[in-house]
């Protein structure tokens, strides 16, 4: 039962985290639908540790399964950000956007000036 409340307190806090980084993104245009996928993990997360907070009083297995249920739902790589009409590749930013929160790789092919 403490695992579950710990766990939710910190689910909650980076939860608002994320939230002000969508916010940021959504004023800037360049939300992904990669983050709305993570933000919907994190409720669905906060959720079942919420849920598994009185089950641990009176099913503690399920209080375990729904904790263990997270981990799998964090572990599926981009469960419901997949593009119906492509060939299964996952969507990646477009081209040259760049924020503070994704910064734009290095040209790794660029030849260097030395003076």
């Amino acid at each position: 039962m403490l695992y579950a409340v710990s766990l939710a307190v910190t689910g909650t806090g980076f939860l608002l985290l994320r939230m002000a980084i969508h916010r940021r993104l959504r004023m800037g245009k360049q939300l992904l639908p990669a983050d709305i996928s993570a933000e919907r993990k994190h409720w669905v997360s906060i959720a079942l540790y919420v849920a598994s907070v009185p089950a641990a009083l009176f099913h503690p297995r399920l209080a375990l399964c729904c904790d263990a249920l997270v981990t799998v739902i964090w572990i599926l790589p981009g469960l419901g950000i997949r593009d119906p009409g492509s060939d299964g590749a996952e969507l990646e930013p477009a081209a040259g956007t760049t924020s503070p929160l994704r910064p734009a790789l290095p040209n790794v092919n660029a030849k260097v000036r030395r003076s």
